[in-house]
């Protein structure tokens, strides 16, 4: 039952190019937190010993953290991007009510011959 009101609560896919450009926003940011994580999870890690790929694998591990990040994001990630794409849609249409209501509410200058 908790799944059906975890895809209830999920944002619709996105129809308009804005939806589209919001939610490929979100999806960005998503990938870059979760790069982050694993950045922060490998940081431990050490690069040296006779196999190893010494300083130039940590260039190369930070990369390879980006793509994950990408990767996981792209496929529906942590849930970020979801909560993140809801908010800002939210909040664009928000702004568009209340840039209706300013129009409206505007005064309308006649010309007087």
């Amino acid at each position: 039952m908790d799944q059906l009101n975890v895809i209830a609560s999920l944002p619709p896919p996105p129809r308009t190019p804005q939806q589209i450009k919001t939610r490929a926003a979100a999806e960005d940011f998503e990938a870059m937190v979760i790069a982050q994580m694993f950045s922060y999870m490998t940081a431990g890690m050490k690069t040296d010993g006779p196999f190893s790929g010494g300083s130039s694998e940590g260039i190369y591990r930070s990369m390879l953290n980006e793509q994950y990040g990408k990767i996981i994001a792209k496929r529906g990630g942590i849930g970020i991007a979801d909560a993140i794409t809801r908010e800002m849609l939210r909040a664009q249409e928000n702004a568009r009510i209340q840039e209706n209501i300013q129009a409206k509410a505007k005064p309308t200058q006649e010309k007087v011959p």
